[in-house]
């Protein structure tokens, strides 16, 4: 990745870098990481991981962008190559992968995640009934087999761990977001 940042210091048009699309948080890495590196990565938006490392594999960017799950096919297959992870929790095809802090690259460390939401006004015993189905649900093995396998971990935390989490993590990239200037189109 070191590289990859000094190339887009010293090119004069910088380095492409592709996302599955504005305001997707492989957008808002990449814009923390060009503002944080005073690196000149020019964003290429794609409708979805699948078009975007197409176009790596093409050669039509020098770089992507995306989750572990987006792109494990592909780095198990040989034809595209993890170059830095965000994270130190990595499975499957990722394990080995250096992270962007054991690169020197610090104030990096993003985590790919989903969760479930429900409408504002959904009954609370219907929230309640919905959140320990999803939390019983990921506990499968087959369901924590496959996760892994692309990259990711099962966590299933309590609803107000969640909470705490989605609040986080709109604190910081909305400062991220302000610091990089970024807008919806």
């Amino acid at each position: 990745m070191r590289d990859v940042l000094d190339a887009a210091k010293t090119k004069p048009e910088g380095v492409t870098v592709a996302t599955p699309g504005n305001g997707t948080l492989s957008h808002l890495t990449a814009s923390r990481l060009a503002t944080q590196e005073n690196a000149k990565l020019t964003h290429v938006p794609y409708r979805g991981a699948s078009p975007a490392l197409t176009d790596l594999v093409g050669g039509q960017v020098e770089v992507v962008v995306t989750s572990p799950s987006s792109a494990a096919g592909l780095v198990a297959g040989g034809k595209i190559k993890a170059i830095g992870a965000t994270n130190s929790d990595l499975f499957g095809v990722f394990e080995g992968v250096q992270t962007l802090d054991q690169q020197g690259i610090k104030n990096m460390e993003v985590t790919d995640w989903y969760g479930s939401f429900a409408p504002k006004g959904t009954p609370p015993e219907i929230v309640e009934y919905l959140s320990q189905a999803i939390r019983q649900a990921v506990q499968s093995p087959d369901l924590k087999a496959k996760v892994n396998a692309s990259g990711s971990q099962v966590v299933g935390s309590s609803r107000e761990d969640f909470q705490k989490t989605v609040q986080k993590e709109i604190d910081e990239w909305g400062a991220v977001v302000r610091q990089a200037g970024l807008h919806v189109d």
